[in-house]
């Protein structure tokens, strides 16, 4: 396949007993997002491409690895904005 690799997901629904049961279990073997209140808060994110939308077409092929450049904020937070590659 040309080094490609598709993507693929599964997501199923699960019942409010099954998620508390798996937060407990979970609880022992990894920790709390340290961002926000509760572990939840707002993430805006800008993603740059070049001007012949590589990554993009990257993306669309199907490529595992591809380079991602974005910039990020939580919580309407604009003293800090981190700038990430992937």
């Amino acid at each position: 396949m040309n080094g490609l690799k598709g993507r693929r997901e599964l997501k199923h629904a699960i019942t409010k007993a099954d998620c508390h049961l798996l937060r407990k279990n979970l609880k022992n073997f990894m920790r709390l997002d340290p961002h926000g209140l509760d572990g939840k808060y707002l993430i805006r994110s800008v993603y740059f491409d070049n001007f012949d939308n590589k990554i993009l077409r990257q993306k669309t092929e199907g490529f595992y690895h591809r380079d991602k450049f974005r910039a990020r904020l939580y919580d309407h937070d604009t003293d800090f904005i981190n700038l990430e590659k992937e």
